[in-house]
């Protein structure tokens, strides 16, 4: 735990003090409270990965979109034809 600490880098204006400051507030924690805590970090980042892939499928849909030319615009208004591909 002490070496993700050490990789994040984010320190106050006094690094050592920080830094030895988030070593001990780690070791502090008991097992349940790392295991708590480990599991909300994981949780926290698959939610992350799966944001992530679906804006880059709404991303890509867009592009696909555009480059089919589904939507057209007439005066300003965005029309879109009966044979889109919309999945």
């Amino acid at each position: 735990m002490s070496l993700m600490l050490e990789n994040q880098g984010i320190y106050d204006l006094d690094e050592e003090t920080e830094r030895d400051k988030r070593v001990r507030a780690v070791k502090a924690l008991t097992k349940e409270m790392q295991f708590t805590l480990f599991t909300e970090v994981f949780n926290f980042q698959l939610r992350f990965v799966k944001l992530s892939l679906a804006y880059q499928a709404i991303c890509g849909m867009i592009d696909e979109l555009e480059h089919l030319h589904s939507f057209r615009e007439r005066n300003g208004e965005m029309l879109l034809p009966s044979t889109a591909y919309l999945e």
